[in-house]
């Protein structure tokens, strides 16, 4: 009396999901950077091209899975990766295969709503214009010059996790890392984007 008799099979766990970012400029126009995917060796349908991104791709089970990404024809990352259930992962693919080799960087995305009056945002670098790492450092500064969240010097490769920030309307700026952090010449002037509730 009192207790609930659960058959272990109908207990329900989360399978393992996993999306994929295009975000490596292999190519000197966007069309060329069109690819394929296939997991375990079968092809996914549809094509990606730079800064696009599939929708989170449910797998079976737990386990290591082997991703590949192919363009025209030839194989251009492949890499196995180990999901959980219940952790969604992003796999972005990154480089440019002069400066940096094509390759995977794997996230772990955080899905759990932060408090009310409050966004998430992850920030990642994967801009490789540079064949040595100390010369891809960054820093992530306001517009107006001040350092965000003691993001200086941040080298390709490396990522934030998701920072959780008041919603607000956010216009930020990557500049050169230099001593004096946002002082450098900038390299990219982000959007201004709007972090909403939730």
């Amino acid at each position: 009396p009192g207790l609930l008799a659960v058959p272990l099979g109908v207990l329900e766990v989360t399978p393992p999901q996993v999306r994929v970012v295009h975000v490596a400029p292999f190519a000197s126009t966007i069309s060329m950077t069109q690819v394929n995917l296939a997991v375990d060796g079968q092809v996914l349908p549809g094509a990606l091209k730079y800064l696009e991104s599939t929708d989170y791709i449910p797998l079976p089970a737990a386990g290591s899975y082997l991703f590949e990404v192919l363009a025209g024809g030839a194989t251009a990352i492949s890499d196995s990766v180990v999901v959980e259930a219940g952790v969604p992962l992003t796999i972005a693919a990154i480089g440019d295969n002069a400066n940096q080799p094509l390759e995977y960087l794997v996230l772990t995305d955080d899905l759990t709503a932060p408090e009310s009056g409050n966004g998430k945002v992850r920030i990642a670098h994967a801009a490789p214009f540079a064949a040595n790492i100390d010369d891809t450092k960054v820093d992530i500064c306001t517009q107006d010059g001040n350092l965000v969240a003691g993001l200086a010097g941040v080298p390709y490769g490396a990522e934030t996790g998701f920072l959780t920030l008041p919603i607000n309307t956010y216009d930020l700026k990557v500049t050169a890392a230099a001593v004096t952090p946002c002082s450098g010449d900038t390299i990219i002037d982000i959007p201004a984007f709007e972090l909403q509730d939730g």
